[in-house]
């Protein structure tokens, strides 16, 4: 009785699926590019209906070891990644006299530096980011100007020609039409003055925080204006700058003059620089450090940034 009842439940299972009335879950691959394709191999159906969940993947994060100032690099206790929400190993206490030791403590930065609430620039200095950008890069950074007019707040753009191609930059904000100056897509047609409902100095000289994510802009958190125009796949042929942006002889005259409290970069869904004000310690150089490739990034540019006041 119950092996007549198994089969009649296998034999509807697999009318089911010929019917494309079952999906099992898992089976086509993760969709991650907008907009996607509406076929058999994205559905796992070609009559429908389809379901499809998020699917998540857990983060690697790199890990360091600092005791007074110097990176642990030889304890072979001390883990150097951890999956997150997954447990790692530490590395054997470090001794100092006359203190016994109590712990260890996260950092956003190593102790060689000391974090800072922003960096001031003066337009003269800048960021390279040693990445160059797509279609999928995902930019935020929270500024403060502090010289009104259009300067670029970030920029990867050709502009070898005089035409401004494979090009992922903001300029912001106008003091004539109080917008900003998007340009996205490698052709020279993707550029785009965007309103901020922004009218008077002092609130463009206010702090924001600027996103563009792919075709989409934010203004403090706000989606403000998605991009209706199709545009294709490209990469910059330069790489991205922070506070600057290209332009035919090298480097632009519109450099950013503001506060810089931070800048956060993913690219094809992944974190890949996230740039926290910093002051190193030995030498007093202000720069940025990134928390993802544990690099020091110092002004590109002349002259030096300025620091703003330490955390606390």
């Amino acid at each position: 009785m119950m092996k007549s009842s198994f089969w009649r439940f296998f034999k509807r299972f697999v009318v089911l699926c010929f019917m494309a009335l079952c999906i099992i879950p898992g089976f086509a691959d993760n969709i991650t590019t907008s907009p996607a394709n509406c076929n058999s191999t994205t559905l796992n159906t070609s009559t429908g209906p389809a379901t499809l969940n998020a699917d998540w993947e857990a983060n690697n994060i790199n890990i360091a070891w600092y005791s007074d100032g110097t990176q642990i690099t030889n304890d072979a206790n001390a883990a150097t990644q951890c999956t997150y929400d997954q447990t790692f190993s530490l590395p054997t206490p470090p001794t100092k006299t006359g203190y016994n030791f109590a712990g260890w403590k996260a950092m956003p930065v190593p102790s060689i530096y000391t974090q800072l609430e922003y960096i001031q620039s003066t337009g003269t200095q800048y960021i390279d980011t040693n990445i160059t950008a797509n279609q999928t890069s995902d930019v935020t950074i929270d500024y403060q100007s502090t010289v009104d007019g259009l300067k670029w707040l970030f920029g990867a753009r050709d502009y070898s020609n005089g035409t401004a191609i494979n090009k992922f930059s903001i300029q912001g904000i106008s003091t004539s039409s109080n917008t900003f100056w998007i340009q996205f897509d490698n052709t020279s047609a993707l550029e785009y003055r965007v309103d901020t409902n922004i009218t008077t100095q002092s609130q463009r000289l206010s702090r924001h925080k600027v996103r563009l994510s792919g075709n989409k802009y934010y203004l403090d958190d706000n989606l403000v204006y998605t991009l209706t125009e199709s545009y294709t796949d490209f990469s910059s042929t330069h790489t991205l700058l922070i506070g600057n942006n290209y332009s035919t002889s090298g480097i632009s005259s519109a450099g950013l003059s503001a506060k810089i409290y931070s800048f956060v970069y993913y690219k094809d869904g992944t974190l890949v620089f996230y740039g926290v004000p910093v002051r190193r310690n030995s030498d007093n150089v202000v720069g940025m450090y990134d928390t993802v490739t544990g690099q020091f990034f110092t002004n590109a540019g002349s002259g030096n940034f300025e620091a703003g006041p330490a955390v606390q």
